[in-house]
């Protein structure tokens, strides 16, 4: 009942107001609003400082707010943090005139902050005295443009009560097209903002049918026909891409965060009695790539680990085991699918020679390779993109992801070509990045070349990627790779049968790269699963014996924490679960004994990153 009554309450008001403002009339309404946006919005300067922040109106009075894209405070205000790329923004909008320039398209990654950009700009233009028509979600105009768009105009020219009997005598579209032509006729031209433009993309996978997005695109062509339109959209906008193409009026908000916009950060996500260590902020910018909802999802975790974490045992262990976490939580798991998503749609819908190109450009943007222009239309621009012709990924999450799709679906020889190789060597700079190239070359060096394992060299038979837990095979030995690149305790499992004495022993080995001292302790995590991984991988196959070896490959093993023993069964207590781990021995192998060509590297990496700290 209370459903249904909430309904119709939404139908009868469907500016969704509270019944004060109900009774004080819609025009007192949107005339409050615009007053308070004059009165309260900073000035340009502070609206680029990183360290101030604010709780601004939002510039919009209609049923539709986007309660999805924006944090709000409890008096339904949105709020909003210093961004430095604001003035250049805003010099691009006051520009908008000069050279014939009537649209501007704000362009970037998903989650760059360009919807809040948006709204700040909205703001910041009413106070100066711009008339500026604000939709901050163009997918409702697929459905109710006529309804959504003077209720924008409402908020337009609250302030102009001449203005305002006109507007309210429109009935239809075509009244506000005659409408937005008398208005310029007058002298007056609109600053028009249209956010989430992509609903309207011919190409988009919209609520509204095709027929209805084109109408409603060719309505608002002819509506700012003589004013200016300013729009913005997540990555894959069509219009913006064909601007950027054709080098037209394009704003690009590409790389997250500024410095100083990073240190600010790093200072509201202070947690007592810790003090972050440089490898730990250096690992979670890069992975993230400065993002501020990648940031912000990683904020929600660290403020969670540190209220239910015990303290550390091992220096900078917890922060390594933190970072795995930050790695699948939710958010970023989506970020994954919504990656892998585009790339297989693409591949999917084309033919060889078309996955071979898509193929190429995904490796192009992780080595930062040149990408053509005509290459550049194949780019998930919500992830990825290209500076001075070469490809980027937008963060670390991004560079991971694609280059686990391209290892299921493109093979492992992809990555001991010789400029997989050289990135070890260019990377240095960054130990996540270095780690990344590191585990990528490592892991198919041992899949093409075989591995010494207790003194022989073992040519794998099979090599595939799994999910969660690998089912043995009846070929031996094996190498199974994890398809996810945030798997939660190792880089790769080998199963190796032998028969040793007429008795048929499986020896599972469980392997960890790691060019990091204080790297998790993947041990514990690996073995508080073997209960269940074991009856996957191992089913109901009879062995004489099963022995369990945990090998890691690391830098230099003389100064690795973890040294080479027999660690005997058990009991273990982790995350409020009481396990029982078997007996298993654990190996350290150094990275060059593995792949002297990946060791050589690994050394001229640290070279070049001591001379540049230098």
């Amino acid at each position: 009942m209370d459903e249904i009554e909430q309904e119709e309450t939404g139908n009868k008001h469907r500016d969704n107001i509270w019944p004060r403002e109900v009774a004080i009339g819609r025009e007192t309404r949107f005339h409050i609003l615009l007053m308070k946006i004059k009165e309260e919005t900073p000035d340009a300067t502070e609206l680029s400082n990183p360290r101030e922040s604010f709780s601004l109106p939002f510039p919009f009075c209609g049923s539709r707010r986007p309660t999805d894209r924006f944090s709000w405070d409890r008096e339904g205000r949105f709020l909003y943090y210093g961004r430095e790329v604001f003035e250049n923004v805003l010099s691009k909008v006051m520009k908008l005139g000069e050279y014939g320039y009537q649209e501007l398209y704000i362009s970037g990654s998903l989650g760059c902050g360009k919807s809040y950009l948006l709204g700040v700009l909205v703001c910041y233009l009413m106070k100066i005295g711009k008339r500026v028509v604000y939709a901050p979600d163009a997918r409702w105009l697929d459905e109710e443009c006529f309804r959504y768009l003077q209720d924008c105009l409402y908020l337009t020219f609250a302030d102009d009560s001449q203005i305002l009997q006109v507007l309210e005598k429109c009935q239809d579209l075509q009244d506000l097209q005659i409408f937005a032509n008398d208005v310029a006729e007058s002298g007056i031209t609109m600053y028009i903002f249209l956010d989430q433009a992509n609903a309207l993309d011919d190409e988009s996978t919209g609520r509204a049918p095709a027929s209805v997005r084109a109408e409603v695109s060719l309505f608002l062509a002819r509506f700012s026909y003589k004013h200016f339109l300013i729009q913005s959209a997540s990555g894959n906008f069509k219009m913006a891409d064909l601007a950027r193409l054709a080098q037209e009026n394009v704003a690009k908000m590409n790389g997250g965060l500024t410095e100083k916009e990073m240190a600010v950060w790093w200072e509201g996500t202070k947690v007592e009695k810790h003090v972050w260590s440089a490898s730990f902020k250096e690992s979670l910018e890069e992975l993230t790539g400065r993002n501020p909802v990648l940031l912000h999802a990683a904020a929600a975790v660290i403020k969670w680990e540190v209220l239910e974490s015990e303290p550390d045992t091992e220096p900078g262990q917890h922060e390594s085991e933190l970072l795995a976490n930050i790695c699948r939580c939710n958010a970023w798991e989506d970020v994954t699918a919504r990656i892998y998503k585009y790339a297989w749609d693409y591949i999917a819908s084309g033919g060889e020679m078309e996955q071979k190109r898509v193929f190429e450009v995904m490796e192009a943007c992780v080595l930062e390779e040149e990408v053509s222009r005509a290459d550049r239309a194949v780019l998930d621009n919500q992830y990825f993109s290209t500076k001075a012709g070469l490809g980027q990924c937008e963060s670390g999450l991004a560079r991971r992801a694609i280059t686990a799709f391209l290892r299921r679906h493109a093979g492992g020889d992809l990555f001991v070509s010789q400029k997989w190789y050289n990135m070890i060597e260019y990377v240095g700079y960054n130990a996540s990045v270095l780690g990344f190239f590191i585990e990528q070359v490592l892991l198919s060096t041992i899949q093409k070349e075989g591995m010494f394992l207790n003194g022989v060299n073992q040519q794998f038979k099979l090599v595939d990627t799994f999910d969660r837990i690998p089912e043995n095979s009846d070929d031996s030995p094996v190498l199974y790779i994890p398809e996810a690149w945030n798997h939660r305790s190792i880089d790769a499992i080998i199963f190796s049968v032998s028969k040793i004495e007429g008795r048929q022993i499986l020896t599972v080995w469980p392997i960890q790269i790691a060019i990091n001292q204080h790297h998790r302790d993947s041990e514990v995590t690996f073995f508080a699963d073997w209960k269940k991984f074991s009856v996957k991988s191992i089913g109901s196959t009879s062995y004489d014996e099963i022995r369990l070896v945990f090998l890691w490959i690391v830098e230099e093993p003389t100064t690795f924490p973890y040294k080479e023993e027999s660690v005997p069964e058990k009991r273990r207590f982790t995350r409020g679960q009481t396990y029982v781990a078997p007996a298993y021995v654990r190996k350290v192998q150094s990275i060059a004994s593995v792949s002297e060509k990946v060791g050589i590297k690994l050394a001229q990496a640290r070279k070049n990153g001591e001379a540049l700290v230098r």
